[in-house]
């Protein structure tokens, strides 16, 4: 029996590609260690048609896992470009590689919004708990 012929070519691999969402995982463990866990982020994927969608979300477990969403990333199954939410303001924005969607997730996360809402979930927690 001969061998089958690949018709392919040369097949891609996905060596240096990094994906939205480990970028969103990273963030989210960041995140939780820096609250040693008062606060915790957590990313979560949905599927909507032929999208994925991944949400970084804070939850406050002494506030009965109260989960607050901070962003979403869309993309398609080529990744880029893909477009970022932000669940504060509504507003969202494309992003054409790796590069621009950690400048604009960086933008969300910094954000005076974001670190109000971590202000009061992390008050909230505190009271919750003595």
């Amino acid at each position: 029996m001969s061998e089958t012929e690949n018709l392919w070519g040369d097949l891609p691999t996905a060596e240096g590609l990094r994906t939205p969402v480990f970028l969103l995982r990273e963030q989210a463990e960041v995140f939780t260690k820096a609250y040693k866990g008062v606060l915790t982020g957590r990313v979560s994927t949905t599927r909507s048609g032929v999208d994925l969608n991944h949400h970084l979300q804070i939850v406050a477990p002494a506030l009965g896992q109260y989960t607050f969403g901070i962003l979403s990333v869309t993309h398609g199954v080529q990744i880029y470009p893909a477009v970022v939410i932000n669940l504060l303001t509504n507003v969202s924005e494309q992003t054409n590689d790796e590069a621009d969607l950690k400048v604009k997730v960086g933008k969300i996360l910094s954000s005076a919004q974001v670190h109000k809402v971590i202000g009061g979930l992390l008050a909230q927690s505190r009271d919750a708990r003595a």
